[in-house]
């Protein structure tokens, strides 16, 4: 059975290829490897508040009588007090895929494969709820298997709280990012300088602009998730589904 993730380099991207660092090569399976949930296709971060789901992706399209349910056309939201963050989350479309490539549309034996079950699902905090119409998903539901959902990923300076740095509020130090990020399952190295520009292994440049976890690039990295990547487990993530369906994935990781 052929995998879900299925790595593909854009062909339009402009990003030139450089040789890899051969001491990176064996980083590509355990980032695969190590969270089967997140991060989601759409960035969406489980460990955000209602605001930096609003922040990120505007004001919601789908909302109810009751303010701590909204979402929109892709996948719903519920948040609990204190602080409103994500207790709940369901994906309603094809459009949003985990970290695994699961999804809305895959196929129960896909799910199977992945999690060694089918429809109530525990894997590591998260507890997922699967449900099918005729052998393939048509809604997934995620909550945490505690009280919260902790955050997935680690940047530098600790583990992302909400409220925190990491959380999705405004790095207070840009220069966090600035230096050399090589790729892990591509080809490809990226320049990224303390004044908000970054040029690849081929001359190709543009700016880039931090906000929390996600980062936000212009330029020839556009052509990847609209240019948005994700900061996971220390690595620069690009993860998204791409017109045929197929998820897309490629990480890049420092070195000073």
């Amino acid at each position: 059975m052929t995998s879900p993730l299925t790595l593909r380099r854009p062909g339009s991207s402009g990003v030139g290829l450089v040789a890899l660092v051969a001491t990176l090569a064996t980083a590509s399976a355990p980032l695969a490897a190590q969270n089967k949930v997140e991060p989601f296709s759409n960035g969406l971060r489980l460990h955000w508040t209602k605001e930096q789901v609003i922040q990120r992706f505007g004001e919601p399209t789908d909302r109810t009588w009751d303010a701590g349910i909204f979402g929109y056309a892709d996948f719903r939201v519920t948040v609990y007090p204190p602080g409103n963050a994500i207790h709940r989350v369901v994906l309603k479309t094809p459009a949003i895929r985990l970290a695994s490539g699961i999804g809305v549309g895959s196929a129960v034996d896909d799910v199977r494969r992945v999690f060694g079950q089918t429809s109530d699902v525990v894997s590591g905090q998260y507890r997922l709820s699967i449900e099918y119409d005729g052998g393939r998903v048509y809604r997934l539901t995620i909550s945490p298997v505690g009280d919260a959902f902790a955050p997935a990923a680690t940047v530098a300076g600790g583990p992302a709280t909400p409220g925190s740095r990491a959380a999705g509020n405004p790095m207070s130090a840009p220069t966090a990012m600035a230096g050399r990020w090589y790729g892990v399952n591509v080809a490809n190295q990226l320049t990224l300088t303390a004044d908000g520009r970054y040029t690849t292994g081929a001359g190709g440049s543009g700016s880039w602009r931090q906000r929390g976890d996600t980062v936000q690039f212009s330029g020839p990295l556009t052509a990847w998730n609209g240019g948005t990547a994700v900061l996971s487990r220390g690595a620069l993530e690009f993860h998204w589904t791409n017109r045929e369906g197929a998820v897309q994935y490629f990480a890049f990781v420092r070195k000073d």
